[in-house]
């Protein structure tokens, strides 16, 4: 072969190529016995390579299961308050800590704290004991019992 041939020539078949004619890919040899990797289906499914967004996602599903006051519970105040709490655990213990200066981020965590704070409040004035229950079983303070709660 003299001349270049394109990849449409052989697929063709316009162009024969010679018996001796090898290939070499990033694959290595075809007719190697594949090496059996027992510990790539740990590291696939362990948690060591997965993104902080998935992690995040996983414990949050957790968190939802067991806050959840029955089967399919994803908007009770328990649930809503024990998923910004995480959320707030994760901002303020590994992501602020790392990026300091991040305004945006900080302002987000603020916010998630009012809308926490705002549902704690609403769940005390509504339903004091599992309020209690819910203060508790996350460590927060219980800062509404003392005061009177605005409405």
């Amino acid at each position: 072969m003299d001349k270049p041939v394109s990849m449409q020539d052989i697929l063709t078949g316009a162009v024969e190529l010679p018996d001796t004619f090898q290939v070499d890919t990033h694959m290595g040899d075809p007719n190697a016995a594949e090496v059996p990797r027992p510990d790539l289906v740990e590291r696939y499914l362990s948690d060591e390579g997965k993104a902080k967004s998935e992690l995040m996602k996983e414990n949050l599903e957790k968190i939802r299961l067991d806050n959840a006051r029955w089967e399919r519970d994803t908007g009770s105040p328990e649930v809503q308050i024990a998923q910004w709490t995480e959320k707030i655990r994760m901002m303020s213990h590994e992501h602020l800590r790392a990026h300091k200066k991040d305004q945006h981020s900080r302002r987000g965590l603020y916010k998630w704290l009012s809308h926490r704070r705002r549902m704690l409040k609403y769940l005390h004035r509504k339903d004091y004991q599992r309020y209690i229950e819910l203060v508790q079983k996350l460590g927060l303070k219980d800062i509404f019992s003392n005061l009177e709660v605005r409405r």
